[in-house]
């Protein structure tokens, strides 16, 4: 391989430049054949089946549907609330800076 690389080293071309460099057939990364195995799928036999709750055929009982109703509507009576908690806390900071703003232009 030396005596390769000083040959290329030796040649120029017409404009003074090195020309491509040339890799030999050898030394190009040919992609290695794999080996195709076929790994057999063990047999299941006597597996537990059970409905998941989110699958098309799942019939649901009144219970989940109460259940269902009672958590959303806990969920926006809760958000109700703390709106207007948020919207008293306000109200009552705004009250106060009025009132201070009144007393400063009064004086």
């Amino acid at each position: 391989m030396n005596e390769e690389e000083n040959i290329r080293r030796q040649q120029t071309t017409d404009d003074g430049q090195q020309p491509e460099e040339i890799i030999p057939v050898e030394e190009t990364a040919m992609p290695e054949e794999e080996e195709v195995t076929t790994i057999e799928q063990p047999q299941t036999e006597d597996m537990e089946v059970h409905k998941h709750p989110h699958h098309v055929t799942h019939k649901k009982k009144w219970g989940e549907y109460l259940l269902e109703f009672l958590m959303l509507f806990l969920a926006v009576f809760l958000g109700f609330i703390a709106e207007n908690i948020r919207e008293h806390i306000v109200e009552q900071n705004r009250a106060t800076e009025f009132s201070r703003s009144l007393v400063q232009d009064l004086q």
